[in-house]
């Protein structure tokens, strides 16, 4: 498997086009083109752009109604809008502001260069994944690698923080469950070797001494507990819904505090300015959202960097700084995906007959790679 992180100019390029082009006829076109008919038919279904088969989105079911009655007729109109405002420029150049049309479509590419940066960096077996058929799936498999889901809060997703420390030590070629630091105080080794976190990163690894400690513990707590803070619910509706919300209404503002129409006089200059509110609202949203969620995990990144430093000079870190607090946000995540993953195994001996599928397990660490994931948090929200 090549774990070589590397962008992927044709992915890219070939995402950007997939994103662009209105859903259903033109990007599934495209797609069958350039994939050919088999692949093709597994990219559209991952990728919602012809949400036909319902076993690619067994997670969330009910995306495909939304997509199908708010999100394909959005995407239909902001094309459609800035077509015809170039058809018909000459005609219309006077009573639509280019720049308007122009700035809002602008969002919309923007938004889908994002989405596509986000596949160009996916490895090979993850692009094939995408064109491959859907596998047997659970909700948090699908979800871990939207921009809007997967990193805004990563302890929500099971085994997502995990799968990337072990996909870390394979790039670098580590392993850091056979270094052990060495506790000085005995009551704190023993309570950290039977501390509760993920079987594969134990304090007590079984090959240590009881006042040791492996390294793969500790590194697993300082990442847990930087990636535990979430994004502020109110900051998060402010920065996603009320700013854009503004910005978008501001042009209709301005024209109807000069006396003119807000959304335009005719059908064609309302269709045309409804559908650049969208633009302006919808994908601006996105973008906002996007941008914060990258500062936000910059910090967290910063925070990591920091709590390595303090423990690799005098005089060390403590350990309540740097264990996920009892009681805690992170800690209550962890319950609550230990419940679902035993309602979906239940679930799947049902659907099994008696026997657990093994696709769960295929989805363990080492072949986290070969999962197929959508963008349905990334598409227009409804």
């Amino acid at each position: 498997m090549d774990l070589t992180v590397k962008f992927n100019k044709k992915e890219f390029f070939l995402s950007m086009i997939y994103e662009t082009l209105p859903p259903v006829i033109f990007s599934p076109l495209v797609a069958f083109i350039i994939e050919g008919p088999r692949r093709a038919y597994h990219l559209v279904n991952h990728r919602l752009l012809l949400p036909i088969d319902k076993t690619y989105q067994r997670g969330n079911p009910a995306i495909m109604p939304v997509f199908w009655i708010v999100v394909i007729p959005i995407l239909f109109m902001v094309n459609a809008s800035a077509c015809l405002f170039v058809y018909n420029r000459a005609e219309l150049h006077s009573k639509i502001d280019t720049w308007e049309v122009f700035l809002g479509y602008l969002a919309f590419l923007c938004r889908n260069a994002v989405l596509s940066i986000k596949y160009a960096y996916y490895g090979d077996e993850e692009l094939e994944g995408v064109r491959s058929a859907a596998p047997n799936w659970t909700d948090s498999h699908q979800a871990r690698k939207l921009i809007g889901g997967g990193w805004r809060y990563p302890l929500e997703h099971e085994d997502l923080v995990e799968d990337e420390l072990a996909e870390a030590q394979d790039l670098i070629d580590v392993n850091l469950g056979a270094p052990s630091f060495k506790v000085q105080d005995p009551k704190t080794a023993t309570f950290l070797r039977k501390f509760d976190c993920h079987p594969d990163f134990r304090a007590d690894n079984k090959h240590n001494k009881r006042d040791e400690v492996s390294a793969a513990f500790v590194v697993h707590q300082f990442v847990r507990t930087a990636f535990s803070d979430d994004i502020p619910f109110g900051f998060n509706a402010f920065i996603a819904n009320w700013v854009p919300l503004l910005m978008a209404q501001l042009p209709n503002w301005v024209r109807f505090s000069k006396g003119q129409h807000a959304f335009g006089e005719t059908h064609q200059e309302k269709f045309i300015h409804a559908g650049m509110f969208i633009c302006r609202f919808i994908f601006f949203a996105q973008l906002f959202l996007f941008g914060y969620i990258a500062t936000h995990d910059f910090n967290r990144r910063r925070k990591c960097m920091k709590f390595l430093g303090k423990m690799t000079s005098y005089p060390g870190l403590e350990v309540s700084s740097f264990l996920l607090p009892r009681g805690s946000k992170g800690e209550k995540k962890d319950k609550e995906n230990a419940k679902k993953k035993e309602k979906e195994k239940e679930k799947m001996v049902k659907m099994g007959g008696g026997k657990v599928r093994s696709d769960e397990e295929r989805l363990a660490l080492k072949t986290k790679n070969a999962r197929a994931h959508t963008s349905v948090q990334d598409a227009p929200p409804p």
